[in-house]
């Protein structure tokens, strides 16, 4: 009797468990509602180009909401891509640094609302590498980040690209 009534709880609180995790408070709140997507080349044109000291980076990023409804994505810049970073490895996956989408922007005294249509929305982003050696002809890249204030509250990340730096002097 003892052992049916402790099988009967431990069946209660497993369905209890297992019915919670499968709920969401929304749609946005599942996991793979929202993928992130990077291209290698825009227009044909190198993704990363030697200025100075520094690597310019320039790719083309999708967003994919699949969540069955826009996305309100709040932020103090210019976009819904504003809460994106790009990661930067060397060849031989030594990691150089990260840098914010944000970096080169000026922010504004107020939060703005950027609409997330449903379906992909893609953006040319462009981000400054100064931690880039000299010596370093070849990187591999990612971008990640997430989709601040909205009802999305995964991380996201892309696939990795490796892309030849045009102007490397080796």
């Amino acid at each position: 009797m003892v052992h049916s009534k402790r099988l009967l709880i431990l069946l209660c609180l497993s369905t209890l468990v297992v019915a919670s995790c499968s709920k969401s408070k929304t749609p946005a709140a599942r996991a793979g509602a929202v993928t992130l997507a990077i291209s290698p080349a825009v227009n044909g044109v190198a993704s990363a180009k030697r200025d100075g000291a520094s690597v310019r980076i320039t790719c083309e990023v999708t967003l994919n909401n699949r969540t069955g409804a826009p996305l309100i994505v709040k932020s103090n810049f210019s976009s819904a891509f504003d809460g994106l970073s790009v990661v930067v490895k060397t060849s031989e996956g030594r990691v150089l640094g990260r840098t914010p989408y944000v970096t080169q922007q000026s922010p504004s005294l107020e939060t703005i609302d950027f609409p997330l249509s449903e379906g992909e929305s893609s953006r040319t982003l462009e981000f400054v590498a100064d931690y880039v050696p000299y010596e370093v002809s070849e990187i591999s890249i990612q971008v990640i980040g997430d989709l601040p204030g909205s009802a999305f509250g995964g991380k996201l990340e892309s696939n990795w690209i490796t892309v030849k730096i045009a102007g490397a002097g080796n």
